[in-house]
């Protein structure tokens, strides 16, 4: 080939209303829903400047819709949208459209036979994860050999999951880890020596706005007490900013991090939780942070002009550690208040841990600031 390209794997946007029965849909032609349409939407807007010749889709409504979104976006005339049936959603047998309730009711060996062998077991009359993600390959490998420059594919959870396990060395039986949210973006990149997956199940940060945080914070059962100390915490990291106005640091993501670094507050380690809620949504970069903002391991080791280098996972720590509820309010009279929330010795030694790290965050923000307190 002598030259890289991209290929993007692009799942359809969501077709499940909040609340309905969980089915076992795979053929069957279901419309996406208005968050779907959303969802569809904001991918097409991001491929607005990929050099894209032709989209390739699945035949299923809510695959063609999406390729549609992105065609519109493009706005050029010459942009086809070719129809494989080799990209369909794996088949799913007898047990196509059934609730998984009434599946693990009326098909109890077959039900627990497929949690034993999740990806190698073939719905009745229908086929695996392994067969379908096969079938995709097959497909995806006669595509690389009639189209030049990047691909671009719109397509389904299953077979992309199937495809991957095997291109990434990934038990079949463990496809579920490979994360597929709904308008997500896989992407690879193929060379004279293969395919390398550069990201998976990937929304763009800036994809979470407002309307897809309200539907965290209800996923979650986010307290509207938790929500204002989020928002106060985001208001305090444009403090920062004003304050570190010659900063690289990536200010947009911090905020929008900032918004939803509580949102399973109620849970006990509710960093992790939280992180694990953003990765399954694809927003890998935001996750990070929000499994970071809560650790008392100190992160300012890389020095950069002999001063340690403050990452935007230092800034949130620091930025929750200075509002209390939704006040912002000083390193001592923050730890002095929590402090009597710890009853062992192990919970106090945390404390300290976490006290001295916001500390070190603060003297090394006043420097950069030029000695101004915050």
């Amino acid at each position: 080939m002598g030259k890289e390209r991209k290929i993007y794997l692009i799942r359809h946007g969501e077709v499940y209303e909040d609340g309905e029965v969980r089915r076992c849909l795979g053929h069957t032609d279901v419309p996406m829903t208005k968050r779907g349409e959303r969802q569809a939407g904001k991918t097409a807007k991001w491929f607005w400047d990929k050099d894209i010749a032709v989209i390739y889709s699945s035949p299923l409504q809510r695959c063609v819709r999406t390729a549609q979104a992105i065609k519109e976006q493009k706005e050029d005339p010459g942009i086809g949208i070719r129809i494989l049936d080799g990209l369909k959603e794996l088949d799913a047998g007898t047990w196509e459209n059934l609730s998984f309730e009434k599946i693990r009711r009326e098909y109890p060996k077959e039900y627990e036979a497929r949690g034993r062998e999740l990806g190698y077991y073939a719905f009745p009359e229908g086929e695996s994860f392994y067969q379908a993600g096969i079938r995709f390959g097959r497909c995806l490998e006669g595509i690389r050999k009639e189209m030049n420059g990047d691909i671009l594919i719109v397509t389904h959870a299953g077979v992309v999951r199937g495809y991957l396990s095997s291109l990434s060395g990934i038990s079949p039986n463990d496809v579920f880890a490979i994360v597929q949210p709904c308008a997500g973006i896989t992407i690879l990149r193929e060379t004279d020596t293969g395919l390398t997956p550069e990201k998976i199940g990937w929304r763009p940060p800036g994809f979470l706005d407002r309307e897809e945080m309200q539907y965290l914070y209800h996923k979650c059962k986010t307290s509207e007490r938790t929500v204002c100390h989020m928002e106060a915490v985001a208001r305090f990291t444009g403090v920062l900013e004003r304050k570190m106005k010659y900063s690289d640091h990536r200010w947009n993501l911090l905020r929008k991090a900032a918004l939803v670094h509580d949102i399973c507050r109620a849970e006990r380690e509710h960093a992790k939780a939280g992180a694990d809620v953003l990765r399954k949504e694809g927003y890998w970069e935001i996750a990070k942070l929000v499994e970071r903002h809560h650790s008392s391991e100190d992160t300012l080791n890389e020095k950069r002009g002999g001063m340690s280098v403050l990452s935007e996972e230092d800034l949130l720590f620091y930025a929750d550690k200075r509002v209390y509820e939704n006040q912002i309010v000083s390193l001592d009279d923050r730890f002095r208040g929590s402090m009597q929330k710890c009853k062992t010795p192990e919970a106090k030694e945390k404390h300290q841990r976490l006290y001295e790290k916001a500390k070190n965050i603060e003297k090394r923000i006043e420097k950069f600031a030029g000695g101004e307190g915050i």
